[in-house]
This record gives structure tokens, C-alpha cells and sequence, in this order.
């Protein structure tokens, strides 16, 4: 990864504004949609599309669906799965620079500090990567001719609740925050299914990068 300081883009172009679940864009069964806006000059970006209860159930259910033993998420080799984790990492890296400006646009946090969370999510997408197929079980000595030993294993669809503002770190499942925040990577890590609301505030990065192709 390059130390390098990136260039920042101006105006960037919102390409997606709608609602991703079962790995294709949706619009909202409702047809509602919400403003988003810029702080800093205070005028609209865009209309992003607004979910509501119908949407989630739909998200859920997909979600499930990723779940099931035959599917080809929980088929997958646990090293695949952590590939797949570095590949996203990598892509953040390239993109980095139209990340940090939408999500700047977006949220009116600062370029540099952008910059610095698509890194430090990165570098935790790939450390997360890194125990996809060291998660393992135990041999417990027993008294008496028994074998007896522990196995970890996905519980399900799991809910992910964004507390904060920072989007990009924190829809990396993660933030510097509390240590609860870094449950969502792990949950990907151990190939639960995961289902992310975003914030209205701030939903553009998130939903350019597609963290949800991990689900």
C-alpha cells in the first residue's frame, strides 16, 4: 500500500443510490426516496432510495437464503473466503481516491481524514481476512472412553447498527470507537450473512464500494 497522498476529486459523480441486497441494486417497494446533502454548501446531492420494513424483510430473506448449508457462501473454502476479503481490501486501495471525496462531499468530514479511514479499513479487512481459516475447535480430555471436542460455527443473519457518521470505517464493520463495532467483520470472517442499514445522513461511499458483495 502506497503512502502516497491521493489526489482529490471535486464534484464527485454518485453512481449508485439504491438499495443493495441479494447482489443487485433495488429500488424501494415504496418508490420513496430522501435528499441527501452536502454540509458544506448545504445543497442537495442527489435522491437516494428509502427503505423501509417491506425492504429489510426482503434483505433478511436474501440474506437467509446466502445462509443455507448449499449455498455457495457457506460452500466456499474458509481461504476463498478471506481472498475474497483481500480482493475488497484491494479495491478500496485503487479507489481510494474517489472514496475519500464522495464520502468528504457526503459527510463534510476532511479528504485526509477520509483517506486515512479507507487505509485503516483496508488494513482490517485484510486482518480479519487473515483468521478466515484459523477459526477452529477444541479436544477436551474427558475421564472415561469418550471423545470429546468443541466446534465453532456461523450462528445466521446477523444485523449490523452504524452509531456513527464516520461511513466508510464504520460500514467496514469496524471503528476505533468500541471493540462491539468489529463485530460485523468477524461475522463475515466466520461466513455469517450480515445485514447492513445505512445512514441517510451519509449512505454514498457505502454504497459505491459494496461491502455487501461479501454477503
Amino acid at each position: 500500500m502506497s503512502d502516497a497522498v491521493p489526489t482529490a476529486i471535486r464534484n464527485p459523480v454518485v453512481k449508485y443510490t439504491q438499495i443493495f441486497y441479494n447482489n443487485e441494486f433495488h429500488n424501494s417497494l415504496s418508490g420513496k426516496t430522501f435528499p441527501t446533502i452536502d454540509p458544506a454548501t448545504e445543497e442537495k446531492i442527489t435522491d437516494v432510495q428509502e427503505s423501509d420494513k417491506a425492504d429489510v424483510d426482503e434483505a433478511v430473506k436474501a440474506a437467509r437464503e446466502a445462509f443455507k448449508p448449499s449455498s455457495p457462501w457457506r460452500q466456499m473454502d474458509a481461504s476463498a473466503r478471506g481472498y475474497l476479503m483481500c480482493k475488497l481490501a484491494d479495491l478500496m486501495e485503487r479507489d481510494i481516491s474517489y472514496l475519500a471525496s464522495l464520502e468528504t462531499t457526503d459527510s463534510g468530514k476532511t479528504f485526509l481524514d477520509n483517506v486515512a479511514d479507507v487505509r485503516a479499513s483496508a488494513n482490517l479487512f485484510r486482518y480479519y481476512a487473515g483468521w478466515a481459516d484459523k477459526i477452529n475447535g477444541k479436544t477436551i480430555p474427558v475421564d472415561g472412553n469418550f471423545f470429546t471436542y468443541t466446534r465453532q460455527e456461523p450462528i445466521g443473519v446477523c444485523a449490523q447498527i452504524i452509531p456513527v457518521c464516520a461511513i466508510i470505517y464504520a460500514i467496514d464493520l469496524v471503528t476505533n470507537l468500541d471493540c462491539h463495532l468489529m463485530f460485523g467483520l468477524y461475522c463475515i470472517t466466520s461466513s455469517n450473512t450480515i445485514v447492513v442499514p445505512l445512514k441517510c445522513i451519509n449512505p454514498h461511499s457505502s454504497l459505491d464500494y459494496r461491502a455487501f458483495h461479501l454477503i
